[in-house]
């Protein structure tokens, strides 16, 4: 049978025939039992019914109109470059099945029940849910993904705009492409999902609302989204995110490498690599064991960033109120330091610290770290180490009872304290630094400048610069008005050689130095 041009058939049954119109319209047609209907040179099928066997075909520039296409029914459009053909607002459920071929076009197809679309041309606009399924391999923009829907972009496939929503499923293959899409949340604990395999991409993708996920597998990768509102990003080890942002409760998870993170309000599992970034606002970054974090900035109040046993944060700035802690035998090296709080009882190492408070609790160490301005203080706390760091400008180092320092060096304006109970050896004070060690005292000298300070049980050799001339001093120690102990350097000769009085003063109970 065949329709031409003007020519128009009615609810015709096409059972295991062929009907081939060209240029004419057939309505409400059912299609079924080895039946085909194909459409061509401007030829249109409209509400056509296709079944069990049956099969309806738009190419050469054919169309499909609201189509219906059951369990073991078939539609496909298209046949090739040259045979281009399209459909518009059809019906895939129960098992049947449409064919975009490339060359092929469909606009607003809905895919439910089981149904299945297989796209290698262009479908913008469907919506899928129920259990329906699309394979994109293809082009398709401005999809709704949604109850139970999947869509699965494949090798070479591009999705633009799509919403996944509701309990809806969005996988990304091999070199398939999902950009600037919406992922938002179901009723469900992760009920709503973007699946990115290896060789997968996603650019720009908002995943939003409790409920709502992003996986990216090993291979895969997703680049410039919005991780929000209680949503979940997932990154496998092997798999890249970068330059995404995490606010309002959104939740990151990763195993891999996030490069160049903005959190503004959520929180980050580092497990694999954090390379680049800023926390700001509430945000918070957790490295656990075997996680790294490089040259990421902390900024602001109440952020905070544990670091777990195992785990290494280096480089980047910790400022404006935000609040590190260390576990056992964590590392943070290398940091800037201005107007954070540090929690220790791991170790830090190399910092440089302007203007915060470090605590280093029991079983930490401060490894060569350098205290700058007035702003900047740190307390060794019982079974805390401070070793090879310096003390300048106004900062404080204070060591207490049963905490040790080593190897400090007190530069001018620097001020250690060493409280009752505490030590402290091979301290270098340089030029109108201070060292103050609690208790009662007494004092010699050593050579090579060092000054030896008993306190108690406790023995403290303290360098002096060595471009200072003590030939000739003596040091005296005596009490105080206020119930410590004052040690002079008295000349038992003339000073030679430009050389001057050190004073070393010992007040409350402590010991300071202080020289010009």
């Amino acid at each position: 049978m065949q329709i031409d041009l003007g020519g128009v058939a009615s609810d015709t049954q096409v059972n295991g025939g062929s009907v081939f119109i060209s240029g004419g319209a057939a309505i409400r047609m059912h299609i079924q039992s080895g039946g085909n209907v194909a459409t061509a040179v401007g030829g249109v099928a409209s509400g056509a019914v296709v079944g069990s066997g049956g099969t309806l075909e738009a190419g050469d520039n054919g169309v499909i109109r609201g189509a219906s296409v059951r369990a073991g029914g078939e539609v496909i459009v298209g046949f090739g470059v040259d045979e281009q053909g399209s459909a518009i607002g059809d019906v895939v459920w129960s098992s049947g099945i449409e064919v975009v071929s490339i060359g092929g076009a469909t606009t607003g197809t809905r895919i439910l029940a089981g149904g299945n679309q297989y796209v290698f041309g262009s479908a913008p606009g469907e919506w899928l849910g129920g259990g329906g399924s699309d394979f994109v391999a293809g082009s398709a923009a401005g999809d709704v993904v949604e109850s139970g829907g999947t869509a699965t972009v494949l090798w070479g496939g591009v999705a633009t705009h799509a919403a996944v929503v509701s309990g809806g499923t969005m996988v990304v293959d091999s070199s398939g492409t999902v950009s600037a899409s919406v992922v938002s949340g179901g009723v469900k604990q992760w009920a709503t999902a973007l699946f990115v395999s290896s060789g997968g991409l996603t650019e720009r993708v908002t995943v939003s609302g409790r409920g709502a996920s992003e996986g990216v597998n090993s291979g895969g990768t997703a680049s410039g989204g919005v991780i929000e509102g209680d949503a979940l990003l997932w990154i496998a080890q092997g798999a890249t995110a970068e330059a995404m942002v995490i606010s309002s409760n959104g939740i990151v998870s990763t195993y891999g490498t996030l490069d160049r993170v903005t959190i503004v309000g959520g929180d980050v599992q580092v497990a694999g690599l954090v390379s680049g970034g800023v926390v700001r606002g509430s945000g918070g970054l957790i490295v656990s064991s075997g996680g790294r974090a490089y040259d990421v900035t902390l900024s602001g109040s109440p952020i905070i960033e544990y670091i777990g046993t195992g785990g290494l944060v280096s480089g980047g700035a910790v400022e404006d109120g935000a609040h590190v802690y260390l576990q056992g035998s964590a590392t943070a090296e290398a940091q800037f330091i201005d107007g954070g709080i540090i929690d220790t009882f791991g170790v830090i190492s190399g910092d440089v610290i302007a203007g915060a408070n470090l605590t280093v609790e029991d079983g930490g160490t401060a490894e060569a770290d350098r205290l700058t301005s007035r702003f900047a203080s740190e307390y060794v706390s019982a079974g805390g180490t401070a070793r090879g760091g310096s003390v300048a400008n106004g900062a404080q180092l204070e060591v207490s009872s049963a905490g040790t320092a080593a190897a400090i060096t007190v530069l001018s304006g620097g001020t250690l304290e060493v409280l009752s109970g505490g030590t402290a050896d091979a301290v270098l004070a340089g030029r109108s630094g201070t060292v103050i060690v609690q208790s009662g005292a007494s004092a010699s000298f050593l050579s090579g400048n060092v000054l030896a300070v008993s306190a108690g049980a406790q023995v403290f050799d303290i360098a002096l610069d060595p471009a200072q001339h003590f030939a000739g001093l003596v040091p005296l120690v005596s009490a105080d008005a206020a119930g410590g102990t004052d040690i002079t350097l008295a000349a038992s000769s003339t000073v030679q050689n430009g050389g001057s009085v050190l004073v070393v003063a010992v007040s409350s109970g402590g010991v300071a130095f202080a020289h010009s």
